[in-house]
């Protein structure tokens, strides 16, 4: 059997084996260096697919004059948290 008969040509046994040898260096590797290498690509997903961007778009442009939610955030001077508490 040949993995993309015509484009590239490997015996399966030989992509079976790159597959597993890959499994083994990333268990490895966090195992030893306590590293987990698909973190980057779990936030980018993460932040694309399931909200995360939306949710960070809609705080940024969210901005209301009474000082609402965005600006409590931000820590701007209207927010009624950002008031000293001896007032």
């Amino acid at each position: 059997m040949l993995l993309y008969d015509g484009l590239l040509e490997f015996p399966a046994e030989l992509v079976h084996l790159a597959v597993i040898a890959f499994f083994i260096v990333v268990r490895l590797l966090s195992m030893l260096f306590n590293a987990d290498m698909f973190s980057p690509f779990e936030n980018l997903f993460c932040s694309i697919f399931m909200g995360g961007m939306m949710d960070a778009l809609k705080r940024v442009t969210e901005r209301t004059e009474d000082g609402g939610p965005a600006a409590a955030a931000a820590g701007t001077k209207n927010s009624p948290s950002a008031k000293p508490k001896d007032e």
